[in-house]
């Protein structure tokens, strides 16, 4: 198993809902953490067309980040969910065997946990009440099995405006990320065609090794970090065949609309906490030739861009077909930080197709 797919087990199993307490939390981010900067390149690359504002970025030391919504590929980040887990999921939180432990206990006054956070106590005794008067099992069983008949028949009716409701929400999300691409490679002619204008750009070298740092859990509830309590938030992409599976996360939006429907006065429930930095992460394997790392982080407001980080590069690499006053500029820089500056170039003895850094004195 290779160090991405290591990631992609540790992530995916990763789970934490709106209900857990802090240090549940703080000991998954613990896990993630440790493993980022325990498998993080010491060198990763930043690919840039020959514009202005680049060379002022790398003039000024500024890392920038985009939103989701200047990528070029519309399906990242676009998770998809199964209706028949959903409605496995529905059926199981309606079952017999899920609602009687919550019904004993309740009657017995002493509900659940998560209910006592999610529900009042005025809630919580109405509900005891009614519960009083189910007279057998069966009857409950009886009800159950109605009352599910009946939401699968409305969900079904409304099924559309759900799922417009759920992708528009994640969406809302994921363009407060600003987020910065960089690459565990430098020579990929593939990189520098898409994103140094077909080698007429530059390559910047970082450590970002040196700069991470744990979170000084500053916030008033750490569940609610969008950074894997670290800074700068930075993780490999993971590359699939198949979108990311947001089933639960839809099932958990359905009960919100249940309960909202019903006049359930209760917070919402969310099941996965870590749902939009998963569909952030995960790309299709056609793009797996990057071998793309992430800096993260959300924003407030509309801005596409912004600089996520200030930190110097410890290299530029000069695209093969850069143009003469192009190169000036970089090389201008370059020695101006004492930095070295590396002009790319095929290998003319070898019939690779790789292209190598050759420095310039």
């Amino acid at each position: 198993m290779d160090c991405r797919e290591n990631f992609a087990e540790l992530l995916y199993s990763t789970y934490y809902d709106s209900l857990c307490d802090n240090d549940i939390y703080e000991m998954q981010m613990n896990e993630l953490r440790s493993w980022i900067k325990a498998n993080i390149p010491a060198k990763l690359y930043k690919y840039r067309s020959a514009e202005e504002r680049h060379f002022d970025a790398f003039r000024n030391d500024q890392l920038w980040g985009g939103s989701i919504l200047a990528f070029n590929d519309p399906l990242e980040c676009l998770p998809y969910y199964d209706l028949n887990k959903i409605n496995a999921e529905i059926k199981r939180e309606f079952s017999p065997e899920m609602i009687t432990p919550i019904v004993e206990q309740i009657s017995n006054g002493a509900p659940p946990k998560r209910f006592t956070k999610l529900l009042t106590q005025d809630y919580l005794d109405n509900l005891k009440e009614t519960i009083s008067h189910i007279a057998s099992s069966e009857d409950l069983a009886k009800n159950l099995g109605q009352a599910h008949v009946q939401v699968i028949t409305y969900l079904n009716s409304i099924m559309d405006d759900l799922e417009k409701a759920f992708f528009s929400g994640i969406m809302r999300d994921e363009i407060t990320y600003k987020i910065a691409c960089l690459s565990e490679s430098n020579s990929s002619s593939l990189m520098w065609g898409h994103y140094a204008d077909s080698h007429k750009g530059f390559c910047l070298e970082y450590d970002l090794v040196s700069v991470l740092q744990d979170c000084p859990k500053t916030c008033s509830d750490s569940r609610y970090c969008t950074q894997f309590m670290m800074t700068p938030a930075i993780a490999p992409v993971i590359y699939r065949t198949e979108r990311f599976d947001a089933s639960s996360a839809f099932a958990s939006m359905i009960m919100n609309h249940i309960k909202d429907k019903c006049g359930i006065a209760a917070e919402n429930y969310y099941y996965d906490m870590l749902l939009s930095i998963k569909t952030l992460l995960t790309k299709a394997d056609a793009w797996s030739y990057e071998k793309e790392w992430r800096l993260f982080r959300k924003e407030q407001g509309t801005v596409q861009h912004k600089p996520l980080l200030n930190i110097q590069a410890n290299a530029a690499y000069i695209g093969m077909n850069m143009l003469p006053e192009h190169k000036a500029v970089i090389k201008e820089i370059c020695s101006t930080k004492g930095i070295p500056c590396y002009q790319m170039a095929p290998q003319y003895f070898n019939s690779s197709y790789e292209i190598v850094p050759l420095l310039i004195e």
